[in-house]
């Protein structure tokens, strides 16, 4: 049996809620600019993802990329889950210290899809999971944004810190092992340099690999390309710069090394769809209300 559902797209960036057997409609619908992360806490299910079939028991997190097709073919009558979906963008957003961000970005990489839990750790996410529902409903919060946020990347850390102590970044074969490596030195040099270099061939110069042996290792784990992945840090450091008053868009180009003001200008609204100047107006007003 087969279940077609449909789960709408989170307005807000960001949703969370229960999900019961009786209560499917879609689960697993394709989404490019979407996460899932479901917690099931119960029941049994059987998940196909990127034409693989795992059979889900409790206490499993199921984690749902842009990059990966999924559908839920079956679920037990007794079935619940805790649903997790946020959208890309939203998670651009997130306030987070380049430390922070590498821990972040890993579990973004989606390295895992099915990731069972001893019972500790689903008590951990589980409770992660109701904080942010908990911020969900203060719709009149003065900083309900940022309380969100922050209840997001303390659920991020949690799944990375649980990866650590399962030692799930490693792999049994060796090309895994090796694939997992490079991009694992990849980011860490990604965060090292992203403010003065955005260009390909030199992150896999410093990992002594050519540019298209970086770009087939990072495009196999992760989906993406080496140069979205430089881009996407870009975007998320001019927006944090954006938002802070006493720099002016010149100053900004020039900390992230752009050629000059108008090329940042280019690069910032390919991105945002907004110019520098407008999303700065746009945050400027948000942050008065």
């Amino acid at each position: 049996m087969k279940y077609n559902t449909i789960i709408n797209f989170p307005e807000k960036g960001i949703e969370s809620f229960s999900l019961s057997a009786n209560e499917i409609q879609t689960v697993g619908k394709s989404y490019s600019k979407v996460f899932f992360y479901m917690l099931v806490e119960s029941g049994t299910a059987l998940f196909a993802i990127n034409e693989n079939k795992y059979s889900i028991t409790p206490a499993t997190l199921v984690i749902f990329a842009p990059e990966y097709s999924g559908q839920l073919l079956y679920a037990s009558s007794d079935f619940r889950s805790e649903m997790l979906i946020v959208t890309k963008s939203f998670l651009d957003t997130l306030p987070a210290s380049d430390s922070m961000y590498k821990h972040i970005a890993k579990v973004m990489l989606q390295q895992r899809q099915v990731n069972p839990l001893n019972k500790s750790q689903q008590l951990v996410l589980s409770e992660s999971i109701r904080q942010i529902q908990k911020k969900l409903r203060l719709l009149q919060h003065h900083l309900y944004r940022e309380i969100v946020q922050n209840s997001l990347v303390a659920f991020l850390l949690e799944i990375s810190n649980i990866w650590i102590e399962n030692h799930w970044d490693l792999w049994e074969e060796y090309n895994q092992v090796r694939y997992e490596y490079v991009l694992k030195r990849f980011i860490e040099v990604l965060m090292q340099n992203y403010r003065k270099e955005h260009l390909v061939p030199f992150y896999a110069g410093q990992l002594n690999i050519t540019p298209q042996y970086l770009s087939l290792i990072v495009k196999s784990l992760t989906g993406r390309t080496p140069s979205q992945f430089i881009f996407e840090r870009l975007y998320c450091e001019a927006r944090t710069l954006l938002c802070h008053p006493n720099l002016s868009i010149k100053e900004i180009s020039e900390l992230l090394q752009f050629s000059d003001q108008s090329a940042f200008g280019k690069f910032f609204k390919k991105h945002a769809g907004l110019s520098p100047v407008e999303f700065r107006k746009k945050m400027t007003h948000r942050n008065s209300l």
